[in-house]
């Protein structure tokens, strides 16, 4: 869902902070998923990827955490 998510918000070419963001920590979930050996940079977690697409769908004005 998160996936999806990410190619919507980006289907018009918009590139914002909040979308980077919620790129970015779409890769470090899929390390800690699928190679949990190698760590991620910073806690990531389903929760957190939830409240980073509500920020991304609310646009620049919402911040980033």
């Amino acid at each position: 869902p998160f996936e999806q998510a990410l190619t919507r918000l980006t289907r018009d070419g918009q590139d914002t902070p909040e979308i980077e963001a919620l790129r970015w920590a779409i890769e470090e979930y899929r390390v800690s998923i699928f190679a949990q050996s190698l760590g991620t940079d910073t806690p990531v977690s389903a929760k957190r990827l939830q409240r980073l697409q509500r920020k991304a769908e609310r646009g620049p004005e919402a911040g980033i955490e």
